[in-house]
């Protein structure tokens, strides 16, 4: 609960939906992904996100928790075209594999 407070805090002094991202990832394991999902409903608008892999990334993988394995795929897909990294494209393939075997 302290570190949702916090980013509440750090989003008072610098609002931007990066803050908003990091806040849903605790909100996720203090109330579930889909509690998270819901904090970042008025964030997905925000244009800065369309090319922020991690976006996509964290999206996927609260949907993925969440038991939501269609639009996870969608969303790792679309960190995966976004990604340069031979590395995080590897984590992103192991993403998709996951959601492919529901486990």
């Amino acid at each position: 609960e302290r570190i949702v407070q916090l980013y509440d805090l750090l989003y008072q002094r610098d609002p931007n939906p990066i803050c908003l991202l990091n806040r849903a990832i605790a909100i996720a394991y203090l109330h579930g992904p889909l509690a998270a999902l819901r904090s970042l409903e008025q964030t997905t608008s925000d244009q800065r996100l369309e090319r922020y892999t991690h976006w996509y990334t964290t999206l996927g993988e609260l949907h993925r928790r969440a038991g939501q394995l269609d639009h996870a795929k969608e969303y790792f897909q679309k960190a995966m075209t976004l990604s340069p990294s031979t590395v995080q494209q590897q984590f992103l393939q192991r993403q998709l594999a996951r959601c492919t075997s529901k486990g």
